[in-house]
């Protein structure tokens, strides 16, 4: 009798009984169960993920070896479908995740995997006695469901459930709402994102039947991306392979139809959201707004649909778009209601800065005019990260947070920098612009009088280039109150006078 251990939210149940389990991809459960009877199939399950989804699926079977034909079906967009077939197919060996954490690999060109604490031998007896029956033609997929659920094979086996670790995470006290993340290229923003939510996200439960860590309305903007020539290092969740199958969903209005035989059962896709699903092109239309009104505020693109999304499951995340030309150059504004910060970030950061680009072409194309690119600020209005994902969230920032944080510290403050003197009569400090113009003047006779006004004027954007300025402004007042001991330059320790004497 079929009993799921995980992910039981996330299923359609029908017969306990049957020996089938159908496992839909991509293509929405619903769509499918709607052909079947109720009483063939055991299970429906989508399987979006090739490394934590193919990981729960093997211990649910595991877990009922009266499963013992497994129907695959549906659209494949991330590859889980050709990762299943190729554990049953080809096998797995002992290795590593390329974070380094041991598992059990898929004989697959993706990365996919086991958790290393489900027994070898319990795999082994899975790949022997469950049989996967693919199904590309879902018009023959109520038959194939019918005669396989018509038999009635013995377990296999006795059930065997193997208990998935519960990763930990920890949360640091911060604001309960809005954090800003910048950077250059897609991949060091993300890395910083996953800082910011591991540090600072509150756990909490989801309606999958797992946890998260959440921050609520997190922005992040990405300044440099090319998006001819995008920067995709391999710590990456997605290569250059997937974004190119990808983008096709986001920067048209075609759906994924599979083989043409009933595999393209998705709801939507934000290419057709955007282009075709209202009866305008919205991308068309924002275009022609920016050529005709460079200076337009409403150059906007919406993705939600009132009349049905508050009521139908499997709403879009990206839900508004707006565009913005500033300085001649492009900017793109986008909110994604629900992120998941590690698995797919990325992929939709990605697509938005090609088809941001894609804008910026038409809208010079057409007025004749050079139009840069400018920043991607990306609004995340539910960030999170899944605790399947905790694990390698830790490892991905163990190995390249401290060099990129190093590197960071490195970069200008955007609001300029400080130059430090100590006069007579107190400390002048003097703002200076990026491009190296005075800004402003500020006088006082103590650190804390300075930084107050400096705080008023909002002048400094960095935590380093702040604390580096009290630092710097606490040496100077030292220098001023004992004028005749010490001897103040900035960035450098303090002299006594006669170690002054000394050197000259």
């Amino acid at each position: 009798m079929f009993k799921p251990i995980y992910k039981s939210n996330s299923l359609i149940l029908g017969n306990p009984d049957s020996p089938v389990g159908v496992v839909t991809l991509w293509t929405l459960r619903k769509k499918v169960a709607e052909r079947l009877d109720a009483n063939d199939y055991a299970a429906i399950g989508q399987l979006y993920s090739p490394t934590q989804g193919v990981d729960y699926l093997v211990r649910n079977l595991l877990a009922n070896p009266s499963i013992q034909y497994v129907v695959l079906t549906g659209h494949d967009l991330s590859g889980s479908g050709q990762a299943l077939r190729a554990f049953f197919e080809k096998g797995f060996d002992a290795g590593k995740t390329s974070l380094g954490a041991p598992c059990w690999r898929i004989r697959c060109d993706l990365e996919s995997f086991v958790d290393p604490e489900i027994d070898q031998g319990a795999l082994d007896r899975l790949r022997e006695h469950v049989r996967l029956v693919v199904c590309e033609d879902q018009s023959e997929l109520p038959g194939i469901v019918a005669e396989l659920g018509a038999q009635r094979p013995r377990p296999y086996a006795e059930p065997a459930v193997f208990e998935k670790r519960e990763p930990e995470a920890r949360t640091a006290v911060g604001e309960n709402a809005v954090y800003v993340v910048r950077g250059q290229t897609v991949a060091e923003t993300w890395i910083q994102l996953l800082q910011v939510i591991w540090s600072f996200g509150r756990v909490s439960q989801t309606h999958y039947d797992s946890r998260q860590k959440e921050i609520l309305d997190l922005v992040s903007i990405v300044s440099s991306e090319d998006p001819d020539n995008l920067f995709v290092p391999d710590y990456l969740p997605c290569t250059a392979e997937q974004l190119e199958r990808y983008f096709p969903t986001v920067l048209t209005a075609e759906m994924p139809s599979g083989n043409g035989k009933g595999q393209g059962e998705i709801r939507y896709t934000y290419g057709q959201r955007l282009r075709s699903y209202f009866g305008v092109d919205q991308i068309e239309d924002v275009t022609a707004k920016l050529v005709r009104e460079r200076d337009s505020r409403s150059a906007a693109a919406s993705l939600w649909d009132p009349t049905r999304d508050h009521r139908i499951g499997g709403s879009p995340c990206l839900n508004h778009l707006w565009f913005r030309i500033v300085e001649d150059r492009l900017n793109l504004t986008a909110v994604i209601r629900s992120n998941d910060m590690y698995k797919a970030w990325t992929e939709n950061a990605f697509a938005l800065r090609r088809l941001q680009q894609v804008v910026r072409q038409s809208v010079e194309a057409a007025a004749g005019d050079r139009v840069g690119l400018g920043e991607l600020i990306i609004v995340s209005e539910s960030a999170h990260i899944y605790d399947d994902d905790w694990d390698a969230t830790e490892h991905v920032l163990a190995r390249n947070y401290p060099e990129l944080a190093a590197r960071i510290r490195e970069r200008r403050d955007p609001r300029g920098n400080f130059v430090i003197e100590v006069e007579p009569d107190g400390l002048r400090v003097e703002r200076i612009s990026g491009s190296g113009e005075h800004v402003k003047h500020y006088y006082g006779k103590t650190a804390a009088a300075i930084v107050r006004q400096v705080t008023h004027d909002l002048a400094v954007s960095q935590v380093e280039h702040a604390l580096y300025l009290g630092g710097e402004l606490q040496k100077a007042e030292i220098a001023y109150r004992l004028q005749g001991q010490f001897r103040y330059v900035q960035d450098r320790a303090l002299e006594t006078r006669s170690e002054e004497a000394l050197k000259g």
